[in-house]
């Protein structure tokens, strides 16, 4: 029966995290990495842009080759999911004990477990540099909480678990977030997107096609229109054949409410724009010309990012 291993029965804490753990070769364009068996055959690893067709090859603690179908992959999260071809190697697994997001400060002495292209697995130690609450990468994904390494990733540690000395999982290592640093991917935010790849192929997301700066609205024009507040979003730039475009908001407008809520009462305009599903209906409150009117957009689905991104 599995125990949790004493806090400081490293080697214990290392073969369990090991055991599900493969190899993912590299190629020309991408040093090697490391898989890590989730759930039910499906495996996570960080999201490559240019993969070599569907199938990957993978080597198993076991020794053995195997196959396995990306499913889908998420840049904004830097996960990618593959679902296995075979039945993963004997002995199973038990089943992750995860770390709360909000749980992890920073200190906290952590490993990750690679497998290298030779079959051996490897430990990297370290701490836990800062920690902080949710945050937005840099590629525009919603991630559950800021986890950042002491240090970088040696190669063949992207999309390896990281976990704590009791052996549960605080998320899955990525150098793809961060310039300098090694970051934790938290385990509530890989199962989130674990199920939505599974399900849908992709991580669906909200797509307004705006860049929105924050402005306050002159003291007469609040007053004339009955505002709640004087705080709005400004229109500064529009894309190009996006929902807002086709929806006739224009470079200027500023935004007062969204779906009948003050700009000011909502947290995250940008993840309540992107919580929406591709296909549904957003109501923008714009103040334009100093009238206030309705503009209906129909939002679609966010384009994969490739370096900055807009709501």
């Amino acid at each position: 029966m599995h125990t949790t291993p004493h806090p400081f029965d490293l080697e214990d804490a290392v073969a369990q995290a090991a055991s599900r753990v493969a190899a993912l070769g590299g190629s020309r364009h991408h040093a090697p990495a490391s898989a890590t068996l989730w759930r039910d055959g499906l495996l996570v690893t960080t999201a490559r842009l240019r993969w070599r067709g569907t199938r990957q090859a993978l080597l198993l603690p076991s020794g053995d080759t195997a196959s396995a179908e990306l499913l889908g992959q998420d840049a904004a999260t830097d996960l990618a999911v593959l679902k296995l071809a075979q039945p993963w190697p004997d002995p199973q697994p038990e089943a992750w004990t995860p770390v709360a997001p909000g749980s992890v400060r920073a200190g906290r002495f952590v490993f990750a477990v690679a497998r290298e292209g030779s079959g051996l697995h490897a430990a990297s130690f370290g701490h836990v540099g800062a920690a902080n609450g949710a945050w937005r990468s840099w590629r525009g994904g919603s991630i559950d909480a800021y986890i950042r390494l002491d240090g970088g990733l040696h190669a063949g540690y992207a999309g390896a678990p990281v976990a704590d000395v009791q052996g549960r999982l605080v998320g899955i290592a990525t150098p793809n977030l961060s310039r300098h640093w090694g970051m934790v991917l938290p385990a509530a935010t890989v199962q989130r997107v674990v199920d939505e790849i599974a399900a849908h192929g992709k991580v669906a997301r909200g797509y307004l096609g705006v860049a929105l700066q924050p402005a306050e609205l002159a003291e007469g024009v609040v007053a004339a229109l009955g505002l709640a507040d004087a705080q709005a979003l400004l229109v500064s730039s529009v894309a190009k054949g996006g929902p807002a475009q086709q929806a006739g908001l224009l470079v200027g407008d500023a935004i007062v409410g969204i779906d009948g809520q003050d700009v000011a009462q909502l947290e995250g305009v940008q993840a309540r724009i992107e919580a929406g599903r591709p296909g549904a209906m957003l109501s923008l409150a714009v103040v334009r010309g100093g009238q206030r009117q309705e503009v209906a957009v129909l939002l679609a689905d966010r384009p994969q990012p490739r370096g900055g991104c807009r709501p």
